[in-house]
């Protein structure tokens, strides 16, 4: 399934030429779903990332997985694809639903910018998750379409 959102009164001439291409993960243990809390910009989010030049999204969610929470994970189906269209960019996000094979605590690789974020690894059922990616309020000038995003990419997920 591929799902387009575009910014309000975009005109087809307005839309931007960054694009970004990303891959985000969702990860389910006992009958939970993972979600990644920005302490700093006080945001929720499903944990992925950007993809590296010539990687798969594949590739890229396994890589960011590990990266930002330390769990191997496999590729159980991939879910759908968001493009979302904004005047200063472009996004195409690919959702894979993933198994958890293992855990290793020296796997966790953050960069600068996740570091910043303050990131830490939170578990709620599924109700609670999609009421927090819906509702949850921030004042991070993003955090509005990424937690909208991610809701819709759970709920065509489930």
């Amino acid at each position: 399934m591929i799902l387009e959102i575009y910014a309000d009164n975009l005109k087809e001439t307005d839309i931007s030429n960054n694009k970004y291409y990303s891959a985000r993960g969702i990860i389910t243990k006992n009958n939970q779903v993972l979600l990644l809390y920005s302490a700093s910009l006080n945001f929720y989010m499903l944990p992925g990332g950007r993809t590296e030049r010539n990687e798969t999204p594949e590739a890229c969610v396994i890589r960011e997985i590990k990266e930002e929470t330390g769990y191997e994970t496999t590729i159980k189906n991939k879910t759908i694809v968001i493009k979302e269209y904004y005047p200063d960019s472009y996004w195409e996000s690919h959702f894979f639903k993933l198994n958890i094979e293992s855990f290793d605590k020296d796997n966790y690789q953050l960069t600068e910018e996740e570091i910043n974020f303050d990131l830490h690894k939170k578990w709620f059922s599924y109700d609670k998750a999609l009421q927090i990616l819906d509702n949850h309020e921030s004042n991070y000038f993003k955090a509005y379409n990424i937690m909208q995003r991610d809701f819709l990419a759970l709920i065509n997920s489930i």
